[in-house]
């Protein structure tokens, strides 16, 4: 299968482009000629590692300095078109800052891998931290699909470098027999081809840490139309790669923050503060419990019951540099208006 011969430039890549191309009375001459390079190294290396993506914070800083917001704005409804969840109502604005403002993103330098005569598929993009983990995957068919169809992914594995699961879509046995709580959906992105589709998976954990290769593994896509259930594309293939995770999301920095007092109806058993955002799990007895943290709006979601105990995450849309160096942190528990104390 050949149609990655001429296949366009990855979408980051050609807004980047077709700005330049536009703009170029703008563009210092260095700038341009760079850019020339870059790309013309793209199209004729195979296997080049080099993605214009990888200095779009700078030019982003760049041409906000010297011709205005316009690009950047580009790019932040390039990446909220991509990642935003408000649609499912999750609100994941800190996510989606986190990418789109800081270039907090891996975009994946990989070939489509083929799956049979019509289609192909291979990551996009890969997004990272100690709770989140997303996925946009692509699917390239040699015929046309229709615009209602969505990709599902059944028996989707997802293996750290050391074989540890990290997300299962059958619910297989973990290793040493440990469940792992997770919460996962998948979220259709418009394409403006009709030869391809794009599905963002996104991953919610009670945590994931010292992860540096991700594995995947599934011999099973189906193609399904939203609006007749019943019409569905099975297609069975083995399909096995895996993806190094760059070094920015191997080498995070948060702060950790710890429940200083015990608590009858709850447990507070991570706290942190991230790049993307701010991250409660606890555990509970009682449904109802739940926590604010001063005029931060948040996103409450169950991550499954285990003995007896509810487990919660609640991500709060702020992040690192919001609170930086706060050794303590007060947040109020709604249903008894508790003050709870939390500590660095």
């Amino acid at each position: 299968m050949e149609h990655n011969k001429n296949n366009p430039k990855d979408e980051i890549d050609k807004l980047l482009y077709d700005y330049f191309k536009t703009h170029n009375e703008d563009v210092p001459i260095e700038t341009s000629k760079a850019i020339d390079e870059a790309l013309y190294k793209k199209k004729h290396k195979k296997h080049s590692s080099f993605k214009l993506s990888k200095i779009a914070a700078i030019l982003i800083l760049c041409f906000t300095m010297t011709t205005g917001l316009i690009f950047a704005k580009d790019i932040i409804n390039f990446f909220n078109e991509i990642f935003n969840l408000k649609s499912t109502n999750i609100d994941n604005s800190s996510i989606v800052d986190a990418i789109a403002n800081k270039n907090y993103i891996q975009n994946v330098d990989m070939d489509y891998i083929p799956i049979n005569d019509n289609y192909s598929i291979k990551v996009d993009y890969l997004m990272l931290d100690d709770i989140n983990l997303y996925l946009v995957f692509n699917l390239y068919s040699n015929k046309k699909i229709d615009e209602n169809y969505r990709i599902s992914i059944p028996d989707l594995v997802l293996k750290d470098q050391d074989g540890n699961v990290i997300y299962s879509g059958d619910n297989i046995s973990f290793n040493n027999n440990t469940q792992i709580l997770y919460c996962d959906g998948w979220n259709k992105i418009n394409c403006n081809s009709n030869n391809y589709l794009r599905e963002l998976l996104h991953i919610m954990t009670n945590g994931i840490n010292n992860l540096y290769k991700l594995n995947f593994s599934f011999n099973t896509i189906i193609l399904y139309n939203e609006d007749k259930p019943k019409e569905k594309i099975k297609i069975k293939k083995d399909v096995k790669f895996s993806i190094e995770i760059i070094e920015k999301f191997t080498n995070k920095y948060i702060y950790k923050y710890n429940q200083i007092d015990e608590y009858e109806n709850f447990k507070i058993e991570k706290c942190i503060i991230t790049n993307t955002g701010m991250y409660i799990l606890y555990r509970t007895t009682n449904l109802n419990i739940d926590f604010n943290l001063k005029n931060f709006s948040k996103t409450k979601r169950a991550l499954g019951c285990i003995n007896g105990f509810y487990y919660f995450i609640i991500q709060y849309n702020l992040n690192i540099d919001t609170l930086n160096n706060i050794n303590t942190l007060t947040i109020t528990e709604t249903t008894t208006k508790q003050t709870i104390h939390l500590q660095q």
